[in-house]
């Protein structure tokens, strides 16, 4: 390098932000500081363990890659037709690369020089949590530990439940039942709550995995006895304490006779039978067993879902929720069954009224659906010379707001940040949501309680709470950052060249000997910002 080059580049600082500075808060919340970490992937009910173990991308034959949450990466790797053994996930991208590697468990890191991405070697996964082989404790996104109690209403099945939230770790060793893939709390308590024989009295429910495990709890609470492989977890425990209709009792007389009521019928030749269809009020379910509780887009679905359980369970009447699009089925009472009229078989369709149309909230209900898990954390905005405190919100719904602004061709998050930013003083952004999949920002604006956004997997929400200005006067002559790909670590940077020599704000971590190129320099700088909070050379 020429003489006058290499002294022009001395003078610099290079300051790499943005993405950088924001995935070292998050990788060092979630992941404890060791070789061995245990996780919950509630979509597979199992605890994995895996091996932070640098992988050999010369030696490694690549699998696939996808975004995702951490846990469903690790779940798809386990379940993978591909014999998939290793991982490499990036935290704040929602990047998962999987791969197959030769290589021995008890292997240890080869060194922590990954940049943004961690490497895993995923050992074992186990649904029994005293075969877990590691006795390190992985603390995950979410602090759940308080209990919080609420009534929940359930418009799928008619019924009002006495809801409690509990700590994590009590699902353990808890009777697990049938695992259901949902979104929604409210269709996870009602499968729950919906069969009138259900042995289910509680819930494991993953907003984020889109996952309901039905457990059947003993009444008294199970001590594990001393710590856990995985104390934590972003799936949620919920106990159901008891269950009401949410109708009074008053409106449905018992003396009444479901075949005295007015039947509407009428004949359904389409489902290759000959069906006559009995009408009746929802109040008159009282004569009824619920059976199950099924997804359903429209009646005449639910009315074949009826037919077709009818073989096993025996289902001659049922009640679509238009609202919740639900299907529940149900068996009369004998008492109440109704014989088959010129050959035909009858099912009755329970239906609301305006009478029925009920809607029942409680206070606490909110802080069960959409807890406030969310990571506290430093961005760098260089456009504002600012440094702001921002929220990483960790849940798949977001209620009482709605988006506003629509934003495509965004490579990079702290591209969406500074749409935000922008657009912060005038109220129009209330938070952001970011794919770095589809390469979208999404900007969100307060709505009214019936409003809420729904994430996909691969989406982030962040909020912005305050920023200062960082260093604006030694920064005041800097140009424009530019971008520099380093191949390494597939991996692209935004650098700040700093025009002063006396500068504030940083420490020096290490003196490299021998680096031969500037590349070089930011390179190892990039390799160590999750283990050693890298942000700047001096070259």
């Amino acid at each position: 390098m020429p003489q006058h080059v290499e002294t022009f580049v001395i003078k610099n600082v290079v300051l790499k932000q943005r993405t950088f500075f924001i995935v070292i808060f998050i990788t060092n919340f979630i992941l404890a500081n060791c070789n061995w970490i245990s996780v919950y992937v509630p979509k597979i009910d199992a605890t994995c363990v895996l091996i932070v173990k640098k992988i050999n991308h010369f030696e490694a034959r690549y699998v696939e890659q996808l975004f995702c949450s951490f846990e469903s990466c690790i779940a798809t790797c386990f379940q993978h037709q591909c014999l998939c053994n290793s991982i490499k996930y990036t935290f704040f991208a929602k990047q998962c690369d999987l791969y197959n590697i030769n290589g021995t468990y008890d292997s240890i890191p080869e060194d922590a020089e990954t940049g943004q991405a961690r490497h895993f070697l995923l050992h074992s996964c186990h649904k029994e949590i005293s075969n877990v082989p590691v006795g390190n404790i992985i603390q995950s996104t979410s602090l759940n530990v308080d209990i919080i109690t609420a009534n929940v209403h359930l418009p799928s099945t008619h019924r009002v439940c006495r809801v409690q939230k509990r700590p994590f770790a009590e699902s353990y060793k808890i009777q697990r039942l049938q695992l259901l893939t949902t979104s929604s709390l409210k269709r996870c308590l009602a499968a729950c709550d919906a069969p009138s024989n259900s042995l289910c009295n509680s819930v494991l429910f993953s907003i984020q995995e889109k996952t309901c495990i039905l457990l059947s709890r003993r009444h008294a609470f199970v001590s594990l006895g001393g710590s856990s492989a995985t104390e934590d977890s972003e799936a949620q425990l919920f106990i159901i304490l008891h269950c009401r209709n949410d109708f009074k009792e008053l409106q449905f007389n018992a003396t009444q006779s479901v075949r005295r009521q007015s039947a509407i019928a009428y004949t359904a030749s389409n489902l290759h039978l000959q069906i006559l269809i009995h009408h009746e009020l929802f109040y008159a379910s009282k004569a009824a067993i619920r059976l199950q509780l099924w997804d359903s887009s429209d009646d005449t679905e639910c009315l074949k879902i009826c037919l077709t359980s009818n073989r096993t369970d025996y289902c001659d009447a049922y009640y679509f929720s238009s609202r919740e699009q639900t299907c529940l089925t149900m068996r009369l009472k004998k008492q109440y069954a109704l014989p088959e009229q010129h050959g035909h078989q009858i099912i009755t369709k329970f239906y609301d009224d305006e009478t029925l149309n009920i809607t029942l909230k409680d206070a606490n209900e909110p802080y069960l659906k959409h807890p406030e898990y969310a990571i506290e954390l430093e961005v760098s905005l260089h456009e504002f010379k600012e440094i702001c405190i921002a929220q990483h919100w960790i849940a798949t719904s977001m209620p009482n707001i709605r988006f506003s602004k629509h934003y495509a061709n965004i490579s990079f998050f702290n591209e969406c940040i500074n749409i935000c930013r922008h657009l912060k003083n005038s109220d129009e952004c209330k938070g952001i949501a970011y794919s770095k999949k589809m390469k979208t920002c999404m900007v969100a604006v307060k709505g009214n309680e019936n409003d809420e956004i729904l994430l996909s997997n691969d989406q982030h929400y962040l909020t912005l709470s305050s920023c200062i200005k960082d260093r604006e006067t030694e920064r005041t002559n800097n140009g424009q950052p530019e971008f520099c790909f380093l191949p390494q670590l597939n991996e692209m940077c935004l650098l700040e060249f700093y025009q002063p020599l006396c500068l504030s704000g940083w420490e020096v971590i290490a003196r490299i000997k021998n680096t031969l190129s500037f590349q070089d320099c930011l390179l190892k700088c990039a390799s160590v910002m999750y283990v050693k909070k890298c942000s700047a050379v001096n070259y």
